[in-house]
């Protein structure tokens, strides 16, 4: 009877080891398991990556897009569609309505199920050969997570470990329009392929532009023989700002009822406070922040956040604020007639930097004289320095560049392996009565002058 007893009770004993067994073994993988996941996380967001190279995450844009606001500067835009296409330069309004059309297919290639890889010169030379696509020539060389935000308004843009600043877009379709984006970097180029496809109607519609002249793309560079016609242009940088400007550029960058200096031997206003140092005079507005100061970012976002909650595209949109707040404040002295652009954006350790530039028709000014409209600096939350620079510009008038692209082109590869020809007002002191955009190429010298 005992052993007949047993059995049950063994058997219970049986299924109580065995659930035992299964559920620390479960617990054990899932610990393991676990314990990668969260190692490799920690792996990927502790890599060391290079300048211009930013974390992708789910602080993307959602409602406010900084897409609205412009800040993608693209010098010259084209299309080919068999035997029609043509090209402009974003001067003209031709290329404006192209850039427009544009815009949505491009950031959809960005998005984050883009599949991004290198590729070789001649893959990409084999889509240009193919005679369907359209190019974009970037004023500034950007990393492409922040032409992501430039470019649209979507859910999450591409990730990648690994810089690419393009300098050239190149997106091509084949004969049902799927479509694929080429990045050209310098003589490195990369495709995403992700899931995007466009009208084949609209793209015959858009090529058939009369007001579009031709062109070619040699060594990844889209040149035309046509010379633009741009605005000359009368420019000024105000010293000191009016008693009402001053007040303004005080409240928003927190001082605010604080008394400042005004300097005996120059137009300088200095004050100090415990977030920081500012001046004001000699043409620009510089503030520097005091080790723990600072001034916080958040309140220059649509949404207050904590320092800690700060992420990317929260750097980028305050920086915008900022800078758009700033040329409000500062009147004539912010350059009201120009257009801002983005002009750079990198990352060392956990400080950022934000380069603002400006341009006319999407002809940037700059040079020794003027080299930035804006430079910031952003740690930890907050902004740790600014720099902005006065500039008043007025037109005088239009005139043709003296040359064409293709022309600069075939001069400048006399002497030197051409990576970029760009058409810039180039500022070497200030006041300016006539300033006239001029062609500028990069490169490396082969032949001695």
């Amino acid at each position: 009877m005992d052993k007949i007893r047993q059995k049950p009770i063994e058997k219970l004993k049986t299924v109580i080891i065995a659930f035992l067994t299964v559920t620390m073994l479960a617990l054990a993988a899932l610990y393991i398991g676990g314990s990668q996941f969260s190692q490799n996380s920690a792996a990927i967001n502790s890599v060391d990556m290079p300048n211009g190279a930013v974390a992708a995450g789910d602080d993307a844009p959602l409602q406010t897009s900084v897409y609205e606001k412009n800040l993608l500067a693209v010098s010259f835009i084209g299309i080919r569609y068999g035997s029609l296409g043509g090209g402009s330069y974003m001067t003209e309004q031709a290329a404006r309505d192209l850039f427009e059309f544009t815009t949505e297919p491009l950031h959809a290639l960005l998005s984050s199920s883009a599949a991004v890889s290198e590729v070789g010169a001649k893959e990409f030379a084999d889509a240009v050969s193919k005679n369907r696509y359209i190019c974009l020539s970037l004023v500034s060389a950007l990393p492409y997570q922040i032409v992501y935000a430039l470019s649209g308004e979507y859910i999450a843009p591409l990730g990648s470990e690994t810089a690419i600043n393009p300098e050239t877009l190149l997106i091509s379709f084949d004969e049902e329009g799927n479509a694929t984006l080429y990045m050209r970097e310098k003589e490195t180029y990369y495709a995403a392929v992700g899931d995007c496809t466009l009208s084949l109607s609209e793209l015959s519609a858009m090529a058939s532009d009369s007001r579009l002249y031709d062109f070619e793309i040699k060594d990844g560079m889209a040149l035309s023989e046509n010379a633009p016609l741009v605005q000359t242009l009368s420019l000024l940088q105000p010293d000191i700002l009016e008693g009402g400007e001053l007040q303004k550029v005080l409240s928003l960058l927190d001082y605010g009822g604080i008394e400042g200096q005004p300097s005996a031997a120059s137009d300088m206003y200095t004050v100090v406070a415990p977030h920081g140092n500012l001046h004001i005079g000699d043409g620009k507005i510089i503030y520097t922040a005091t080790d723990e100061g600072g001034i916080g970012i958040s309140s220059f976002l649509d949404i207050e956040k904590s320092e800690l909650d700060i992420a990317l595209y929260d750097i980028l949109l305050s920086s915008v604020s900022l800078v758009e707040e700033l040329r409000e404040s500062v009147g004539k002295a912010g350059g009201s007639t120009l257009d801002v652009y983005l002009d750079g954006f990198y990352q060392n350790d956990d400080v950022y930097t934000i380069i603002f530039g400006v341009a006319e028709s999407s002809v940037p000014l700059s040079g020794s004289g003027f080299p930035y409209l804006a430079k910031i600096t952003v740690q930890g939350g907050k902004f740790k320095s600014v720099e902005f620079n006065f500039i008043s510009a007025e037109r005088s008038g239009y005139a043709l560049s003296p040359f064409s692209s293709a022309w600069e082109y075939r001069h400048a590869s006399k002497t030197a392996n051409v990576s970029s020809i760009s058409l810039r007002y180039y500022i070497d002191a200030l006041p300016l009565s006539e300033l006239s955009a001029a062609w500028y190429f990069t490169g490396e010298r082969t032949v001695a002058k």
